[in-house]
């Protein structure tokens, strides 16, 4: 297995989109009043970068989840913390890295409607052009869309390698 060279969004393209993302949703959405979700591992470092631009936030949370063994979906998904935040009445912003299968994004948006909040948001660094058989969700926020590569850095991970990668690379796994 090998990274693609060159990167498939470079860090400079990553921090200008992060910016472009921070500004819309702070037009759109009261961000002071937001109860921002990230879920774990792979969105922290775009969540970070995200709420860095922003004003005060009103709380934040974090869920982890795993559903990837190796390049692909298991189609099992395994939130860790099983007490999901409280989010009834709230404004809720909901932050991941990639729009894949959207089964773990799914599952987790579905749990969360479960409690009633006022809206929730969803913001993805990246979407995967693909057909998604099942899945009705859709990001409000997509930093970037791209082809179906399995991609590594800036948070994303190969059984836990890459993930501290400045740039997003495609990965060649043969």
């Amino acid at each position: 297995m090998q990274l693609v060279n060159p990167p498939l969004i470079k860090r400079e393209q990553i921090q200008q989109k992060v910016s472009q993302l921070a500004k819309e949703i702070c037009r759109n959405i009261e961000v002071e009043n937001l109860h921002v979700i990230v879920i774990l591992k792979g969105a922290v470092f775009f969540a970070s970068d995200l709420l860095r631009e922003f004003p005060p936030i009103a709380s934040l949370d974090f869920i982890k989840v795993e559903s990837y063994q190796g390049c692909s979906s298991s189609g099992v998904i395994k939130i860790y913390d099983s007490n999901l935040p409280d989010v009834k009445g709230k404004h809720v912003l909901l932050i991941e890295d990639i729009l894949d299968t959207g089964l773990t994004t799914q599952t987790i948006f579905e749990k969360l409607k479960e409690q009633n909040p006022k809206s929730i948001y969803l913001c993805v660094l990246l979407e995967k052009k693909k057909h998604r058989r099942e899945i009705t969700l859709s990001a409000n926020y997509v930093g970037f869309h791209i082809e179906d590569h399995f991609v590594v850095g800036y948070g994303m991970d190969y059984n836990g390698k890459f993930r501290n990668l400045p740039d997003i690379y495609a990965l060649d796994l043969e």
